[in-house]
């Protein structure tokens, strides 16, 4: 499945930016976050929330910013 919304959230859930995909090929996705918010503004160091969601299932994984 190709990935449709890609999200980022603290842990507290408040929606810090959505990602495009940049590969989509079938079984392949590739998502780069820069740590920042969708303002373009840098966050703060600490954990998050990315959740890939395609047309059959959602995922979350939690991440650790650390630059």
């Amino acid at each position: 499945d190709d990935a449709r919304d890609i999200r980022v959230t603290d842990i507290t859930g408040r929606h810090i930016r959505s990602i495009n995909p940049t590969d989509n090929r079938i079984g392949l996705n590739r998502v780069v976050w820069y740590g920042n918010d969708h303002n373009g503004a840098a966050v703060s160091n600490g954990q998050y929330i990315v959740t890939i969601t395609t047309d059959r299932y959602s995922t979350s994984k939690l991440v650790v910013l650390n630059r």
